[in-house]
């Protein structure tokens, strides 16, 4: 479906550099969860809340802890062991639904160096699931700077799968869904290297997930890097 007007090919500008298609050893690849914790608020991220289907897509889940003393609700995310700075990154992604209880991300950061930005690439968080939310934060001068875009669709996005990817360069950062732009920010862009992190969550960590609400499921198809 045509959202916009220009479609973006990556392979017009970039070469393909990586590709996670199959997800076969997913351990040698990617961490289950945030390097500096696994712990928010209401949220804890487990391995076991990860998982590979027959048709090979990563199935990220958010259900109900069952671990006493630990957070109520247990999810999944998968972090890349490797670090990228600048071009394209896409993931095929189909989102859960909505209704202010499921918070699913595709985002970029280093925990290392956290006040030098993060690249939220797609947050998908709400009452509609026909919103996306494309945001970078930025910590440089002591204050937490947040520059980002929101976008209605005509289309619910938890329907099916879609491609939401970031070019990222020194000077700006333009965000895509389905090959086509929908928002750009220019200057004090983060110019060190960072993780990719897929996670699906309960909204803002704080929703506790009601036993009607779960499982709910986050699926990513691929993740690919062009640079």
């Amino acid at each position: 479906m045509c959202l916009f007007k220009k479609k973006f090919d990556p392979l017009s500008k970039y070469k393909l550099v990586f590709a996670e298609t199959e997800w076969d050893d997913i351990r040698s690849r990617w961490n289950p969860s945030e390097s500096w914790g696994n712990i928010k608020k209401n949220v804890i991220w487990k391995m076991s809340k990860v998982g590979v289907t027959v048709d090979s897509k990563v199935v990220l889940f958010a259900d109900q802890n069952q671990t006493l003393n630990e957070p109520s609700n247990a999810c999944g995310m998968i972090v890349s062991k490797a670090t990228y700075r600048f071009g394209y990154f896409e993931a095929r992604i189909n989102v859960a639904p909505q209704g202010k209880k499921y918070w699913c991300a595709f985002w970029m950061y280093d925990p290392a160096l956290w006040e030098h930005g993060e690249i939220d690439i797609v947050e998908m968080m709400g009452d509609d699931s026909r919103f996306g939310t494309f945001t970078l934060h930025d910590w440089s001068d002591g204050t937490h700077k947040v520059r980002s875009g929101n976008k209605k669709f005509k289309i619910d996005l938890s329907k099916d799968f879609h491609l939401f990817g970031v070019d990222w360069q020194k000077d700006y950062i333009d965000w895509y869904v389905d090959g086509y732009k929908v928002y750009s920010v220019y200057g004090n862009i983060p110019q060190i290297p960072m993780q990719m992190i897929l996670n699906i969550s309960s909204e803002n960590t704080e929703y506790i997930f009601k036993p009607e609400d779960v499982p709910q499921f986050m699926y990513v198809d691929y993740v690919k890097v062009y640079q």
